[in-house]
């Protein structure tokens, strides 16, 4: 798994926030439709390694629900809307979006007995997308753009991030076949 740090916005201060990006990315030896279904959370397992860092994750109302598409409003150390939506490339690659976004608590009358958030997540999500190289695999991406509160010291605010980014690993354990596992190490970053 290769990690980036963007560099910080300077009209943070002006706004009294500080405002973090990194990515992740990691190549797996595995099908789309097993990491969909991953994402998709078909697996308890996955679901409970995936989340380890959320306080209560439910599903507070679902908005649009097909066979290629799903808009739910989430809730777990925060409040966010989480589309999933199957995509084709201008390539012709198939592959898999989650998109998540902040929204406020007071949209939704459960926030009330919920946790404070300790960050709003905004434009972030995974894409998941096959390999153009390499038939068999698929490469995951995972962008992560978060505001946190300015009393939160950098440290901690980038520990968050990794730890979240980190969860991408987990993809990697559950989506590929055990007795392939050992080729995800020799995939090109």
């Amino acid at each position: 798994m290769d990690l980036y740090q963007a560099t910080s916005c300077p009209q943070q201060r002006a706004r009294n926030v500080m405002e973090r990006s990194m990515y992740s990315k990691v190549s797996v030896v595995a099908s789309l439709a097993t990491v969909t279904g991953l994402l998709q959370g078909a697996n308890p397992k996955f679901n409970h390694a995936f989340h380890r860092d959320l306080v209560a994750r439910t599903t507070v109302a679902t908005i649009c629900q097909t066979r290629a598409k799903r808009v739910v409003v989430q809730h777990d150390t925060l409040m966010h809307a989480h589309c999933q939506e199957a995509m084709i490339c201008s390539d012709n690659r198939h592959g898999f979006l989650c998109a998540v976004h902040s929204i406020p608590p007071a949209i939704h009358t459960t926030a009330s007995e919920s946790v404070l958030p300790r960050a709003n997540v905004r434009n972030s999500g995974i894409v998941a997308v096959e390999s153009l190289l390499l038939p068999g695999v698929v490469d995951i991406v995972y962008v992560l753009h978060m505001t946190f509160p300015p009393s939160m010291a950098p440290a901690v605010c980038d520990k968050v991030m990794v730890q979240r980014l980190s969860s991408l690993r987990h993809i990697a354990a559950f989506a590929t076949p055990v007795g392939l596992r050992w080729l995800n190490a020799f995939l090109p970053r």
